[in-house]
């Protein structure tokens, strides 16, 4: 029979230690976005603008809203910050309250003016451990 030494014993035990608690899951890091709402033409960042996030699922009997929802307001540089435990890709629409929409149109003097619309679209996709960025328009 072998014998085996204290240091052998102990580094067998020790490596069987890293082993199984090494190996444990590791925790999903957070997924994140910046929304930042601009004007109809970019120029503008817009404050007050309520964003919602939501995901639209389409099924064999038509189209509905999923569960995983999120809402927040633009602060004073037109952005809105959203965390998210795990991936995910969600629609974003943007609501600028109390607006109203003029369309775009030429003066008496033959200047055009761009129109100024009230809500935005767009999609944005969250990944583990990233922060995305996604600029919507306002062109609704």
């Amino acid at each position: 029979m072998k014998k085996f030494s204290f240091f052998t014993i102990l580094s067998v035990i020790a490596l069987g230690g890293i082993m199984i608690f090494s190996g444990s899951c590791n925790k999903p890091k957070p997924c994140k976005a910046i929304i930042t709402v601009m004007d109809t033409l970019g120029t503008a960042a817009q404050a007050g603008v309520t964003v919602k996030l939501y995901a639209q699922v389409t099924t064999a009997t038509g189209t509905t809203t999923g569960d995983l929802k999120a809402e927040g307001t633009t602060d004073g540089s037109g952005k809105v910050e959203f965390t998210l435990k795990l991936p995910a890709i969600m629609d974003i629409k943007a609501e600028k309250p109390n607006c109203t929409i003029t369309a775009p149109h030429y003066t008496s003097t033959g200047t055009y003016v761009p129109g100024s619309y009230c809500t935005g679209k767009a999609i944005v996709k969250f990944e583990e451990g990233k922060t995305n960025e996604k600029i919507v328009y306002l062109k609704y």
